[in-house]
């Protein structure tokens, strides 16, 4: 074996310094995830949680269908630093995403694909007091692990590590961070109901591409404003709100494919796709304004909710 790697150290290094509240707490955790965090990150047994374990054991499948949801949280991010760890109120994007899908009676094993060793513990966070026992870790290698990795590399590569024959795909990205178990449900019930390829969750948008805008030069070298896109002539004829078609944006809740879709189509959209229209709040956080945005709705929500009274009457 040769000198370890910088990202080994690094994570050696994380791992040596967590501290555990109750000494039993790392024999739990050893006994639980069959691996000692001590020991460093490298030591996850990659997939072994769904090769040991039968699938559909923990939940229903739908219809006979067995359901991996893969959720990608790398740690590297250009606007947000560890992006994938910021919180909204007191659970970070991961703990939200996780929790959702485990909340979801049709999802049979999540996965959570990362490089980041703080993401990996947050996953598995046995000193916060939770976990799930359908949850593991999917090691993503470092050229896996860059802004300009697409989606279709990323899950593709999760689906390998698992060496199980899936035939549901959910993608749940973190940084969407108001998922409901109910919207992977109907995300799930579609795809298989309706034979689609994929299943994407949308959101009418606001400010519709018909009104966006963008500039070129003349051949005076004058700087000129146009609609966006080729179709400007079309675009001209639309003078009021009433006269735009329907627009929708991808929310990132939910993105559900079959196995072939992915592994021989290779796409997450193709001619078979369709989609959930979910009307509530959601957003994409990409800025920090976004987290803010984010947060505030979360307050916002929380004061609305009545406050349970647990005395009997």
């Amino acid at each position: 074996m040769g000198p370890a790697t910088g990202k080994e150290l690094e994570e050696a290094a994380f791992w040596e310094g967590l501290s555990y509240a109750n000494p039993n707490d790392l024999d739990k955790f050893v006994g639980d995830y069959g691996f000692n965090p001590k020991a460093g990150a490298t030591s996850i047994p990659i997939g072994q949680p769904v090769e040991v374990l039968e699938i559909g054991t923990r939940f229903m499948s739908y219809k006979g269908k067995s359901v991996l949801a893969i959720i990608p949280a790398r740690g590297g991010s250009e606007g947000i630093p560890l992006k994938n760890l910021a919180k909204i109120g007191d659970k970070t994007l991961v703990r939200l995403a996780i929790e959702s899908a485990g909340q979801c009676p049709l999802v049979n094993w999540i996965a959570v694909s990362t490089d980041h060793p703080q993401i990996k513990f947050e996953a598995h966070p046995l000193q916060n007091n939770w976990h799930t026992n359908n949850t593991f870790i999917i090691d993503r290698p470092p050229e896996l692990s860059t802004g300009k990795v697409g989606d279709v590399a990323v899950l593709t590569h999760a689906v390998r590590e698992c060496k199980t024959d899936f035939e549901i795909i959910l993608m749940l990205q973190p940084t969407s961070p108001f998922r409901r178990p109910e919207h992977i449900q109907a995300a799930i019930e579609k795809l298989v109901d309706r034979g689609y390829d994929s299943v994407w969750s949308v959101s009418p948008i606001r400010d519709h591409p018909y009104k966006a805008l963008e500039t070129s030069w003349d051949h005076k070298l004058n700087e000129r404003l146009y609609y966006f896109g080729d179709d400007n002539e079309k675009t001209e004829q639309i003078k009021s709100r009433q006269e735009l078609p329907p627009a929708y944006r991808r929310n990132g809740v939910v993105y559900a494919m079959t196995r072939e879709c992915l592994l021989e189509k290779k796409a997450l959209l193709t001619e078979n796709t369709g989609y959930i229209l979910l009307e509530d709040f959601q957003i994409s956080i990409d800025t920090e304004e976004d987290l803010i945005l984010a947060n505030l709705y979360y307050k916002y929500r929380e004061a609305l909710t009545p406050v349970k009274d647990d005395k009997e009457p």
